[in-house]
């Protein structure tokens, strides 16, 4: 049975070399599962956050595929450099958050009816 995978990000280096755009042919035994799929490429659970079968998220690796079923995988994605530190140097832009001023006043509540 043949199935097709896109893997996303950094997991585009387990691709065969034959892959092109990303995406492989991929051929499992009948019956195979997600996380055979996977298996085969070299894709261990923890360097996966999420996969779509046929365009809908897959939680379930034991998922029997059939032949042509189209699989995507997601890696897990995390921002950015060291904790507390913004490189406004290199940013192209900078958001400043400020607290919001009340833009009406109410009276005191000595003088509330």
């Amino acid at each position: 049975m043949r199935v097709y995978v896109k893997l996303m990000a950094a997991l585009r280096g387990k691709l065969p070399p034959d892959a092109q755009g990303g995406r492989a042919q991929v051929v499992l035994e009948a019956n195979g599962s997600v996380g055979a799929a996977l298996e085969t490429l070299g894709i261990g659970s923890a360097a996966v956050h999420l996969v779509m079968v046929n365009g809908e998220m897959e939680m379930n690796r034991d998922r029997t595929l059939v032949d042509g079923d189209e699989l995507v995988v997601f890696p897990p994605v995390a921002g950015g450099g060291r904790p507390g530190y913004c490189n406004a140097a290199s940013s192209s832009s900078v958001i400043a958050v400020t607290k919001a001023q009340p833009t009406t006043q109410l009276p005191p509540p000595s003088l509330r009816a």
